[in-house]
């Protein structure tokens, strides 16, 4: 079983999540960022994990282009969806918002990864626009673990891994 992650990390974020979640599967995982590295041949993997975190409303748009523009071929994939969102009341509707309808019917299931706020690496743009949201929504700021654990487990014993 080869499995195939493809993301995008702004800050670090979901790239520590995805680490996370390669350390508790049981299978040959590549994990590649979209933004920085060139996607291998799909067809040599059994499952592809698509994610990404959400900045206003938005998935990264590096993920929101290889979606569009290679949907055809994901639709012959066994797909698993994920994001990095600290507003867990909007989950939902993100994933609607973000990714094509057929991609999210056809998927095996969607995840939330939960999230972390590191000022520090933020640019001034994102601090202010993430300063004004904490005032508007509540968020629930910690990477969710047991999510990922979750996926991992689906992903291990759905597959006999």
């Amino acid at each position: 079983m080869k499995v195939l992650v493809l993301y995008e990390s702004k800050y670090g974020c979901t790239k520590d999540c995805v680490e996370y979640l390669k350390n508790k599967l049981n299978c040959t995982v590549k994990d590649v960022d979209i933004k920085n590295e060139k996607v291998p041949e799909l067809q040599e993997y059994n499952l592809i994990l698509i994610g990404s975190p959400i900045y206003m409303g938005k998935i990264q748009r590096d993920i929101k282009n290889f979606c569009d523009k290679r949907l055809e071929e994901l639709l012959k994939k066994k797909i698993i969806l994920f994001i990095s969102c600290t507003t867990p009341n909007q989950v939902d509707d993100f994933f609607k918002n973000n990714f094509p309808v057929e991609l999210l019917k056809n998927s095996l299931g969607q995840f939330n990864f939960g999230g972390e706020l590191n000022m520090e690496k933020m640019s001034f743009i994102d601090k202010k626009i993430t300063q004004l949201a904490e005032k508007l929504e509540p968020r629930e700021i910690r990477i969710l673990y047991e999510n990922i654990e979750e996926m991992a487990n689906y992903i291990n014993a759905d597959f006999k891994l």
